[in-house]
């Protein structure tokens, strides 16, 4: 039954985005399935789309890699861990906005600026100042950083009081230990999550897919060191699969910092041009150019 439901939901929804992007009588956008695509829209799609779908077939790896080593426990672990793991999952997905977010509204203050021809740019820096740019750019992922971090406390907070209510999630009372104990886990997770969402967003929204994908190689390998050849043989039991998930997205929260905020970073906070400038461009708007 969850299974079909997943589907018609996907179905449904997939049909709304259609009407709602096709189907208005003032949309300029046509739709003609029974028309093949080209090579050439076929290609440029499959360069976009692959480091996306490596990406994103990646993160999954990495949950299932944790699901399949908690269920080599007891069925009483197990199904303690699984009660837990299904509100820990719903609040992982509540930062996603402030990743698209972020897709959204910082390319207004970089893409549109750094793509113009030569001329474009001149024009336009007789009517803004180009280190404006830099400037606003920073301060909207400082922003972002701090609503991330927020929302990612507020997750914890109320991830970390289930230990108060765990008949919510069953009424088997012998599950009750066992799922007071992941408390720590999941408030420290979620408030990475938070943070790392919001810097997923960041990157994706400048472009940096290949950095997003190479780091996911290494996240895959050292998650799997870490619960095949660590959790599953020092007989440390499922705090070592919760443990997993702090090290999953700490990895990621890490690199996302140092990639945007480090001192060779996208937008470093020592430094006052962006890394991402231009060089020609540099010249004409650098506000520490002699």
């Amino acid at each position: 039954g969850a299974a079909w439901a997943t589907v018609a939901g996907n179905y449904l929804g997939l049909a709304i985005l259609l009407f709602i992007g096709y189907g208005r009588k003032d949309s300029s956008i046509s739709l003609n399935i029974l028309t093949p695509p080209r090579y050439e829209e076929l290609k440029a799609f499959g360069k976009a789309m692959g480091p996306l779908f490596f990406l994103s077939t990646s993160k999954n790896i990495c949950y299932l890699m944790i699901q399949s080593v908690s269920t080599t426990f007891s069925t009483l672990t197990c199904a303690a861990h699984q009660a837990m793991w299904s509100a820990w999952a719903i609040f992982s997905f509540c930062p996603t906005p402030l990743e698209q977010c972020a897709q959204v509204f910082l390319p207004r203050h970089v893409a549109a600026d750094y793509t113009m021809s030569k001329d474009e740019r001149a024009d336009w820096n007789e009517k803004r100042d180009p280190s404006m740019v830099f400037k606003r750019s920073r301060e909207f992922v400082k922003s972002l950083f701090s609503v991330g971090l927020g929302l990612g406390l507020l997750l914890g907070t109320i991830a970390a009081s289930t230990q108060f209510y765990p008949f919510l999630f069953t009424k088997d009372q012998a599950l009750w230990p066992i799922m007071q104990t992941f408390w720590p886990y999941m408030m420290f997770s979620l408030t990475c999550a938070g943070v790392c969402i919001a810097f997923d967003g960041v990157l994706l929204a400048l472009g940096d897919v290949n950095f997003l994908w190479k780091c996911q190689v290494v996240n895959v390998i050292a998650l799997w060191a870490f619960l095949y050849l660590f959790v599953m043989q020092s007989g440390i039991g499922i705090i070592g699969v919760w443990q997993g998930v702090i090290l999953f997205f700490g990895l990621r929260t890490l690199q996302n910092a140092l990639r945007i905020a480090g001192p060779n970073g996208i937008l470093p906070l020592s430094k006052s041009w962006p890394q991402w400038a231009p060089k020609d461009f540099k010249s004409v708007g650098d506000p520490d150019r002699k």
